[in-house]
Order: structure tokens, then C-alpha cells, then sequence
């Protein structure tokens, strides 16, 4: 930082002559000797002759022109200096902006990676869910006898009903039932009637079994409660032989529902998944 050794007048693109001198003392001492020059000859114009005037008005021009040339030149140096500066700060910010777009762009990246790798988890959680499933419906569950495959195709010959149900969870005694199907066919295999129904369970769905089934809180907010729905499935089964595919997991819930609703039910079931492994 540049500083006047005339006038204390400090700054960073301050410019000085070989004397510390700034622009302004610099022209303003320059100004003063010059009349102090032009001083002296007038009182001198008396007993000189005027061409010793008029040399000291030349000489006073000269240093008042050198002293203006002195100024531009160190006004110029400190627009130079004042300029590299600007440059060199706008430098920084264009760089601070890039890294600024860089941070930005990393952040997207990590944001993006961090809703996949959720959209994995919920996922992974869904087969988890299925595959739990088939476990938890013979701990959960007491034993019971299903139809043999022998028996079910001498029963079948009146007509059965095949159904299935979407749950909330793995356990009956916690879970509730928020969707449930049944197709009645005759005894031939022609279909004759069907049944199908959305159920509110009176709480939230957990992600991991949306994940499974796609049934989200919204499309079974306006359904009717199990209170409404089970007496008329119930009803429509009847006595009827039931098919299931890894029956213990439905009938439980079927049946766990009915006891907490104090509604009789005693099904015959054939369960599909013992055949199909």
C-alpha cells in the first residue's frame, strides 16, 4: 500500500513519485514554485528587461507542464493498478461461481443416488415382505387340516370359490385385511359370480407392504370398514368348497377378522401351494 510522504494519503492503487509525492502534491508544489518563479520575475520586471520576463514565464509553463505530465502519469499508473485489481476480483468470482454450479451439480448426483438406493430399500423390503409371508402363516396360525387334492376334486363337482386378500401386514392378530376377491365357478370351471371389495383398516398401510401389493391410504380411505365388507364375503362363499394359494396365511385372516366381528365362520379349504411345489 502506497502512502504520501507530503499529504499522508494512503491506498492500494495509490501511485507516488521518486520524492513519495502523490498527483495532487505533486502538482500542487509544482503549481506553487511556478508562482513563486513568476513572482520573482515581476518584481524583478523593473530592473530587468522583458525578455527576462518572459523566460521565466516560459520556464514557469515548462515545470507546470512537466508537473501535469507527472500527474497524468501516476493517475494513469493507479487506473492501471485499480484495474488489475477489478480483474483479479472478478477473476475470483467467476471461479467461486464454478465451483458454486460444481457443488450444486455433486449435490443433485448424491440426491439422486440417495432416492434410488431408497427406491432399492422399498423394493428389497416388498420380496422381503413376500417372502415372509409364507413363514409367518404356519407360525403364526394353529394347526388345521386342509382338503386333500383327492378330496377337493369329489367336492369341487357342486362348485367352489377361489379368493385371495391384501393385507396391511404378516399377523392377523395385528394386521387387518384391506382388500379381498373371490370368483364362484360351477362345477365344471365356468364362472358364475364374482366378489371383490376395498377395505379401510383404520390406520395408516406401512410403505413395505404398499411396496408388495400398490394399495396406497388414498384408494382405500373412502372404502367401507371390515365390519361392512366380511359378513357379505362371508355370505358369499357360503358352504362352499374354497380354493387359496398358501391358504393358511388368508384363512387366518379371514378367520381372525370373524372372531373379532363375533361372526361364525367354518371354511373347506384346498390350499394350492403344497400342489403347485
Amino acid at each position: 500500500m502506497a502512502k504520501c510522504t507530503r499529504c499522508g494519503r494512503s491506498g492500494l492503487t495509490l501511485k507516488v513519485d521518486s520524492r513519495g509525492y502523490c498527483p495532487d502534491c505533486v502538482l500542487r508544489i509544482s503549481q506553487d514554485d511556478a508562482e513563486r518563479i513568476l513572482q520573482d520575475a515581476r518584481r524583478k520586471a523593473d530592473a530587468e528587461s522583458r525578455q527576462t520576463l518572459d523566460a521565466a514565464r516560459t520556464e514557469a509553463d515548462r515545470l507546470l507542464a512537466d508537473a501535469r505530465a507527472e500527474a497524468d502519469r501516476l493517475i494513469a499508473a493507479a487506473q492501471a493498478e485499480h484495474d488489475r485489481l477489478l480483474g483479479r476480483v472478478e477473476g475470483d468470482l467467476e471461479k467461486a461461481k464454478r465451483e458454486l454450479a460444481r457443488v450444486r451439480q455433486n449435490s443433485a448426483e448424491v440426491v439422486g443416488n440417495a432416492k434410488a438406493q431408497l427406491a432399492q430399500l422399498f423394493l428389497d423390503a416388498g420380496k422381503d415382505f413376500a417372502f415372509a409371508s409364507k413363514l409367518a402363516a404356519v407360525r403364526e396360525l394353529p394347526k388345521r387340516k386342509y382338503l386333500t387334492h383327492a378330496q377337493f376334486k369329489q367336492a369341487a363337482n357342486q362348485g367352489y370359490v377361489v379368493f385371495d386378500l391384501e393385507t396391511t401386514g404378516l399377523y392377523a392378530d395385528s394386521s387387518r385385511i384391506i382388500e379381498c376377491g373371490a370368483i364362484r365357478y360351477d362345477g365344471v370351471g365356468a364362472e358364475q359370480d364374482r366378489f371383490h371389495s376395498l377395505i379401510n383398516p383404520g390406520f395408516s398401510i406401512p410403505s413395505a407392504s404398499i411396496a408388495v401389493h400398490g394399495i396406497t391410504n388414498s384408494m382405500v380411505a373412502d372404502a367401507p370398514l371390515a365390519a361392512d365388507v366380511l359378513p357379505s364375503f362371508i355370505e358369499f362363499i357360503g358352504d362352499t368348497v374354497c380354493v387359496a394359494h398358501n391358504a393358511p396365511f388368508d384363512v387366518g385372516f379371514v378367520e381372525a377378522e370373524a372372531q373379532r366381528l363375533g361372526i361364525p365362520v367354518s371354511l373347506q379349504v384346498f390350499d394350492t401351494l403344497p400342489v403347485c411345489r
